[in-house]
C-alpha cells in the first residue's frame, strides 16, 4: 500500500510542478490542497511502515515508454485542450471545472498542462487553473481504484486504499473549498 500512496504523492507534486512552470500565478490556489494531500498520504505511508510484514501483490505493468504511449498522451493533451477551451467558452467557469475533473480520469498531467496554458494565455483566470488542477488530481486518484483491485484481486487492500484515497481527496477538496470561500 505504501508504494501506491508514494505514487499518489509524486502525482500531487508533479502536477504542482507543471502548474508552477507554466502558470506560476495559478500556484497559490493549488499549492495548499495539493501539499495537504501529499502530506496526508506521506503521513499514512510513514505510519503504515511498521505494520509488520508487507503483503506482496504482483502487478503486471507494461513499459511506460513507447512511441504509441507518447502519441496517445499527445492526442489526450490536445483533446483536453480543445474540450476545455470549448467548455470555458460555451459553459463558463463551471463547465471548465467539470471538464477538468473528467479530464483527470484520463490524464491529470495533460489536464494540468492544459489548464496552466489556458491561464498563461489569459483564456481563464489563474485561480480557475489552480482549482482545475486540484479537481483533475483528485479524479485521477479515484480512477486508479478499480485498477488496483483488478491487478491485485485483494479485497482488503483495495478497500483500505479506497478509504485512504477518498479521505485524502476529501481533504484536498476541503482545503480548496475553504481557501476559495475564506480568501479573497
Amino acid at each position: 500500500m505504501g508504494l501506491i500512496l508514494l505514487t499518489r504523492i509524486s502525482m500531487f507534486l508533479r502536477n504542482l510542478a507543471i502548474l508552477s512552470i507554466f502558470a506560476p500565478a495559478a500556484v497559490h490556489t493549488a499549492v495548499w490542497p495539493l501539499l495537504c494531500m501529499a502530506f496526508a498520504a506521506a503521513l499514512i505511508t510513514w505510519a503504515g511502515r511498521k505494520k509488520g510484514k508487507a503483503a506482496e501483490h504482483q502487478m503486471e505493468l507494461s513499459s511506460p515508454i513507447s512511441l504509441r504511449r507518447v502519441l496517445t498522451m499527445g492526442a489526450i493533451f490536445l483533446g483536453i485542450q480543445v474540450v476545455s477551451s470549448l467548455a470555458e467558452r460555451h459553459l463558463g467557469h463551471l463547465g471548465f471545472l467539470v471538464v477538468s475533473f473528467i479530464g483527470g480520469f484520463v490524464s491529470s498531467a495533460s489536464t494540468t498542462a492544459s489548464a496552466a496554458l489556458m491561464a498563461l494565455d489569459g483564456t481563464i483566470a489563474p485561480h480557475q487553473a489552480g482549482a482545475a488542477v486540484v479537481l483533475a488530481t483528485v479524479s485521477s486518484s479515484l480512477v486508479t481504484l478499480p485498477l488496483i483491485y483488478q491487478q491485485t484481486r485483494h479485497k482488503a487492500l483495495s478497500r483500505t486504499v479506497a478509504l485512504i484515497t477518498v479521505a485524502v481527496a476529501l481533504l484536498g477538496l476541503g482545503v480548496l473549498a475553504i481557501q476559495q470561500n475564506l480568501l479573497p
